[in-house]
């Protein structure tokens, strides 16, 4: 689910509260929770403090063939802290 989902049922009365990321350690502020956040009438009420952890994955197991690594930028990121 999408912030902006996540926002809409919350909004709508579909949901009873809505779990949206606002900041992260490594890339900053999450600009599209802060911009709904302005636009609607929901407040926040409560902080959840989340730790990431990423794995790397390979067929055999090690790192031997890995030549290339994609992923989405902000696990990159958060990788690269």
């Amino acid at each position: 689910m999408s912030i902006d989902e996540v926002f809409r049922a919350a909004e709508a009365g579909t949901a009873d509260f809505g779990v949206v990321p606002i900041e992260n350690s490594s890339e900053g502020v999450i600009n599209r929770t802060l911009d709904l956040l302005l636009q609607t009438t929901l407040s926040i009420s409560s902080e959840v403090f989340i730790p990431v952890h990423h794995s790397l994955m390979s067929k055999d197991g090690t790192m031997v063939a890995v030549s290339r690594i994609c992923a989405h930028a902000q696990a990159l990121a958060q990788c690269n802290a």
